[in-house]
């Protein structure tokens, strides 16, 4: 046998092993989810009335550092009035639910849209569940009808009836002067 390929087979093998310290810089275990769903349907009610239904392709819990459910691949959040009626909706491709706090982060072609027909289009809206109140402080995009309103910051209940914008602009048309 050549001596080159004694020493390239003795290199090899030394090089090879499952040294576990090595293998847990690839595997961190503190980053990986507890719970990995896909296709869900989740409902939220209230004295027996459907108040929010949220769908998501992609779900993963974590509960390291804290503990939070991140949705990916597409989300809709519809809410429901009283009467089983949907008055707002609301999707976008991803979210994080921080179980602690309660609040929702919704990211990447965030679309919140009233059921008056009006529409908003954002980057993010965050949705503090346990005030019922979605807001930004990213810029916003609201359309209604023809007009189209501009803004950063945005403040409303889930409902979409009414709302506040900071820093406005757009192009409206003016009637009945």
């Amino acid at each position: 046998m050549n001596i080159r390929v004694l020493i390239f087979m003795s290199v090899l093998l030394i090089s090879c092993g499952n040294d576990p310290n090595i293998l847990r810089t690839f595997i961190d275990r503190d980053n990986l989810p507890i719970e990995q769903s896909t296709q869900v349907v989740i409902s939220h009610t209230e004295q027996g009335n459907v108040k929010i239904r949220l769908e998501a392709s992609s779900v993963e819990r974590f509960e390291k550092p804290s503990t939070i459910i991140k949705l990916s691949q597409g989300l809709s959040m519809y809410f429901y009035d009283d009467s089983l009626n949907i008055i707002s909706v609301l999707r976008s491709d991803e979210g994080i639910l921080d179980e602690g706090s309660y609040i929702m982060t919704a990211n990447s072609n965030v679309i919140l849209t009233g059921k008056d027909g009006k529409t908003l289009t954002s980057n993010e809206l965050i949705w503090d569940v346990n005030n019922d109140l979605i807001f930004t402080d990213q810029e916003v995009e609201i359309t209604i009808g023809e007009d189209i309103i501009k803004g950063y910051g945005f403040k409303s209940k889930s409902d979409f009836s009414s709302y506040q914008l900071s820093k406005v602009s757009g192009d409206m048309k003016l009637t009945n002067l």
